[in-house]
């Protein structure tokens, strides 16, 4: 028996866009999809909220989330490396539960388009891997794209290199959806990611991830067409 424990990060600050956590899409908080999902994963054990947002943490309350901490300060501002912020939220949790964690998820609230398969497939792939990580990817994409363009010193638009079409090779980019690591892993090299990872590959409407205000237009449009479909 495996015990799974999922963090959803949420601080106050935000580069871009104020108050990001709690923008409203679709007329819900942007947080409220990551902890839906997170609630109704069927492998997660125990999962919470971490926040140096009294706001944030109050919100989330309402949402029945679990919250037991406000972050302190240390752990506070966009300085701060998630790593640190799971390693916190780990030590808390095995100490209030009196157990140890096997595999530490973090679900960025920023990704509303996730949902509870997508993390328990990932769960079930790092579970049965000799791998330390996973983590979500969108692509293919091809590294020699014949519609890459580049703009000269003349101004001109222009092919970015010449193309080998029998020689495209994929390439993919992490969504910042979904991360997993085994708990020794973690502990042992304060970070999240390893050399070498599970990829999990999501589509492209899955992985939108809201960093401005142009992902907050393309995700309301994209959460209204999918309610349309779904009637």
């Amino acid at each position: 028996m495996k015990k799974v424990l999922a963090i959803i990060p949420a601080r106050e600050g935000s580069k871009r866009i104020k108050k990001k956590n709690l923008l409203l899409l679709a007329g819900k908080p942007l947080i409220y999809y990551t902890i839906m999902a997170a609630k109704q994963s069927k492998y997660i054990d125990d999962w919470l909220v971490s926040s140096d947002s009294n706001e944030i943490i109050k919100v989330s309350k309402l949402l029945d989330a679990p919250v037991y901490f406000k972050r302190p300060k240390s752990l506070s501002g966009d300085r701060i490396r998630n790593s640190e912020v799971m390693i916190h939220a780990v030590k808390f949790m095995e100490k209030k539960n009196n157990c140890k964690y096997d595999f530490i998820f973090l679900l960025q609230p920023t990704s509303p388009f996730r949902k509870k398969n997508d993390i328990d497939k990932a769960i079930k792939l790092l579970a049965n891997s000799e791998l330390d990580s996973i983590a979500s990817v969108r692509g293919p994409y091809l590294k020699k794209d014949p519609n890459l363009k580049k703009i000269d010193k003349k101004g001109n638009l222009v092919d970015y290199k010449k193309v080998i079409k029998d020689n495209f090779e994929p390439f993919y980019i992490y969504n910042a959806s979904i991360y997993g690591i085994k708990r020794k892993s973690l502990l042992r090299n304060k970070k999240f990611v390893t050399k070498k990872q599970i990829p999990f590959l999501m589509d492209e409407i899955h992985s939108v991830d809201i960093n401005d205000e142009h992902d907050i237009l393309i995700a309301n449009a994209l959460m209204q067409r999918l309610k349309k479909n779904e009637k």
